[in-house]
């Protein structure tokens, strides 16, 4: 059974693939891809232009073929998701802090104050209360670019900081993030991707790329949805025998086997390499 996705994995492919081709692709061939993991012409075609209105694609034809590139907005937001998508972290220490940031807008900065939270919750804060938000010390520079980004550099405040216990610190990370949910995600997840596992075992992904591929797009549209949600808490305070360490294995292994295959698809249907691949029925 393949994972369902609820929305257009556009920005995966654009993120593991069309980087690698200059940064622009063919929306015929784009929509081709897209089929593959059952998202229809029009669908894919509104993805591309919500991707549009958000800056982070640009119309742009080459050799008489209509296309789309990233622009360099999309390659900034790209590169901030690959260190939650693609590096792997070992999970800070509690003797490293934390970082806090506190803002105050305008009730007429609404539409500032919520872009301000969701991009904080995207880097992984939780919030302690309206205007306070906390994460791990690490996170602070990559904090720091996107309040400049965001040009909010007078309505913000950040410190360094470290916990002083009252109810502990186990009591702080509860108040902050829902570790039960996603405790939960986790093992969805693991079912997911140990499914996935199971349908390759003994499988040479090059002897049918072009399922390789469907199945690796999946597997970055189930991480993304969940690699964004997880804070990267220290791991003296996540629950013994948490579900995340298993899938960060299990998705690492399936990148690490599928990727090539998934590759060398995406470039037999771009032109780059002979269409053999193409041909090779899933």
């Amino acid at each position: 059974m393949r994972p369902q996705l609820t929305r257009s994995p556009t920005i995966d492919i654009f993120g593991a693939f069309v980087r690698q081709l200059e940064g622009w692709i063919a929306i015929a061939d784009l929509v081709a891809l897209l089929r593959e993991v059952d998202v229809e012409e029009n669908a894919a075609r509104s993805a591309v232009l919500r991707l549009t209105e958000k800056g982070l694609l640009e119309g742009e034809s080459r050799d008489g073929r209509a296309g789309y590139k990233l622009t360099e907005r999309g390659v900034r937001i790209l590169e901030e998701g690959d260190r939650r998508m693609f590096i792997r972290m070992e999970p800070p220490s509690v003797e490293d802090g934390w970082v806090l940031v506190a803002f105050s807008l305008p009730q007429n900065r609404s539409s500032d104050r919520h872009r301000l939270r969701s991009r904080l919750a995207w880097l992984g804060f939780g919030s302690l209360n309206g205007g306070l938000w906390i994460a791990p010390h690490r996170t602070k520079e990559r904090a720091k670019g996107l309040v400049r980004d965001l040009e909010l550099e007078p309505h913000v405040d950040m410190f360094t900081a470290h916990h002083d216990e009252f109810d502990g610190e186990a009591a702080l990370i509860d108040r902050c993030w829902d570790l039960d949910g996603l405790r939960e995600s986790y093992a969805a997840i693991v079912e997911v991707l140990s499914r996935v596992r199971s349908e390759w075992e003994g499988i040479d992904p090059m002897s049918n790329s072009r399922k390789a591929f469907a199945d690796y797009v999946r597997v970055l549209y189930q991480w993304r949805q969940l690699a964004f949600s997880d804070p990267g808490l220290p791991r003296e305070l996540l629950p013994p025998a948490w579900e995340g360490f298993v899938a960060v294995e299990l998705y690492g292994s399936l990148r690490l086997d599928l990727g090539a295959a998934a590759k060398d698809y995406v470039l037999s249907v771009t032109g780059t390499l002979p269409s053999k691949a193409h041909t090779i029925t899933s």
